[in-house]
């Protein structure tokens, strides 16, 4: 863990044994030292020495994706196409697909491409790694992010329902929309259901975020099918399972929402109260988290269903059962 010592002396051996065969995997070290160190323009300019030398020793194909890395994680957005290029290349015949490196490739591409909201590419690699490698150690998040690239895909789609076009691009479209969201909630499932064999305690931080966030997002997709009742399951058992997190109260908004498109404005009024509760109770550095599951609609949908209820109260409504 000291990345200062391993620079100093990976540095030595690689400038100071140039016929030794093993100065390749001490610059490749080099170069992982300072890209772990966050000194990414240093490690990308190793990782390219690498591979521009060709060794035989195989460093250059392993610098390929840490190359990418830094590339993705300096300052500079105009290399990130250059990143892009490179693992297209090593995807489409520079490797082999049972090399390590052919599936961190994969994944880095299908990720460069959920960051940057270009779902249906991500969608297409992601799947790819998900059929090549089922019991890959990171299976689990790359499941999530093609739920996740399936569900904003979807939200993609409906962004462009709202302009004019012919009715059979309208339907296709919508085909298209209510398969993403089929999708999404059913790897949302498999993460959920696979959680109760997980030690929470052994999953990085990333991965219980991804785990809660997919207990929030699986209700939302059934909320977005219509699928009401199933909605409110799913928003009643991430409210309970994360009743200490702000994202909780997310749920219960979004349990309102669910009741008043039902129209049952009784139980809408009574999970009103309830959402009204809990958002009293919690502090506000709660909600001061930059990974809340929380989105402008459904603040929203939470005003809108407010209103309605208060129009229906003023109507004096009666109760449904």
């Amino acid at each position: 863990g000291d990345l200062d010592m391993a620079i100093t002396t990976f540095a030595e051996y690689a400038s100071g044994r140039p016929n030794d065969s093993r100065r390749f995997a001490a610059r490749f070290n080099l170069a992982q030292a300072h890209q772990a160190r966050g000194d990414f323009v240093i490690a990308a300019d190793l990782y390219r020495t690498l591979i521009n030398d060709d060794p035989s020793s195989g460093e250059r194909f392993r610098s390929i994706v840490p190359l990418v890395q830094c590339l993705l994680a300096d300052q500079d957005p105009l290399n990130d196409a250059d990143a892009e290029r490179m693992l297209i290349s090593m995807l489409s015949g520079g490797m082999s697909p049972e090399a390590p490196d052919f599936r961190l490739a994969l994944n880095e591409l299908g990720a460069l491409y959920y960051r940057g909201a270009r779902y249906p590419q991500a969608i297409e690699r992601l799947t790819e790694s998900l059929e090549r490698f089922p019991g890959a150690n990171d299976a689990s998040m790359i499941r999530y992010m093609l739920a996740d690239a399936m569900r904003l895909s979807a939200a993609q789609i409906g962004g462009s329902l709202v302009q004019a076009m012919p009715q059979a691009q309208r339907q296709e479209l919508l085909t298209l929309q209510e398969q993403r969201l089929g999708q999404a909630l059913a790897l949302y499932q498999e993460i959920c259901e696979s959680s109760v064999e997980r030690d929470l305690r052994r999953m990085s931080e990333l991965d219980r975020i991804a785990l809660r966030n997919a207990y929030f997002y699986r209700a939302d997709c059934a909320f977005d099918l219509g699928q009401f009742e199933q909605a409110i399951d799913y928003y009643d058992a991430a409210a309970n399972r994360y009743s200490d997190d702000a994202a909780s109260l997310v749920a219960m908004i979004q349990i309102v929402n669910a009741y008043t498109k039902m129209g049952q404005w009784a139980e809408a009024q009574t999970a009103n109260e309830r959402a009204r509760q809990r958002f009293r109770e919690l502090p506000a550095s709660a909600f001061e988290r930059a990974d809340l599951p929380l989105e402008r609609r459904h603040w929203e949908r939470w005003l809108d269903s407010a209103t309605e209820l208060a129009q229906q109260s003023d109507q004096g409504a009666e109760p449904s059962h």
